[in-house]
């Protein structure tokens, strides 16, 4: 459908088309003779004239109708190749970060859980999640549900890189004090290990499916993760801390 200002326009023009074969036809005519050849002749070439002018309009109509719609489709298409490419980023930075920052974190730290050893730091080196902090602003394309996901996960990422080097820093401390927190840490660190690795999944499984991709470790690693153990390990998790903050209101509750 044409925009008011092209119909507007358009419907100028005829008006200006049809005066003018007016004005011509009637000087050209001899009234008092009647229609005379000459005024005939002009008549019909004013009549053909103004059909000429009528196809040309519409055939300009059709063209910029056609030209428009062809824009919008490229638009679209753009969009949507945009947004298929912030979703295939963020679905590598999430494998990238599963293997640098998940797992091999949990099995350093479970060599140590296992000879009764606190690790003397955590070798990782920071990370910035440079594309999902660098596509914030297209995020709000992608379906909601989605982006809800992945808001969840880099913002418990974050805090766990928070974790980490605070834990880090205590570990490499003297003060007594500092060790004991650290062994709290140490138990955090690994609840949040799990459920990151539950959420990476997740979130992983649904990028795949948006970008039409298989869920397989030959596209991301944690496609190979064995969910239903980690699935138990949450769970687990959530139960013991939901327990401890039970405890925690009672307690207040007494005071």
């Amino acid at each position: 459908m044409l925009k008011p200002w092209l119909k507007g326009t358009l419907q100028i023009a005829g008006t200006l088309a049809l005066m003018a074969l007016t004005v011509v036809v009637y000087r050209r005519t001899d009234w008092s003779k009647g229609f005379t050849p000459d005024g005939l002749m002009t008549l019909v070439a004013g009549v053909i004239a103004f059909i000429a002018v009528i196809i040309q309009i519409r055939s300009s109509s059709k063209q910029l109708h056609e030209q428009m719609g062809a824009q919008r489709a490229a638009q679209r298409e753009e969009q949507e190749r945009q947004k298929q490419s912030v979703a295939t980023a963020i679905l590598f930075e999430i494998d990238n970060f599963y293997r640098q920052h998940l797992g091999q974190v949990r099995d350093y730290l479970a060599a140590f859980e296992r000879s009764k050893q606190l690790p003397g730091t955590v070798p990782v080196s920071a990370h910035g999640f440079v594309v999902y902090h660098g596509n914030a602003s297209r995020l709000g394309d992608l379906p909601r549900e989605l982006v809800g996901k992945m808001v969840d996960f880099y913002g418990m990422a974050e805090h766990y890189h928070v974790v980490r080097e605070d834990y880090r820093e205590r570990v490499e401390s003297e003060a007594p004090q500092d060790q004991g927190v650290a062994q709290t840490q140490f138990q955090q660190l690994k609840n949040l290990i799990s459920k990151l690795e539950l959420s990476a999944y997740e979130l992983s499984k649904e990028l795949c499916s948006y970008l039409d991709l298989p869920f397989d470790p030959s596209v991301v690693e944690i496609a190979g993760t064995d969910v239903k153990t980690l699935e138990a390990q949450v769970a687990a998790i959530e139960k013991l801390q939901a327990a401890a903050m039970q405890q925690i209101s009672a307690y207040a509750k007494k005071d």
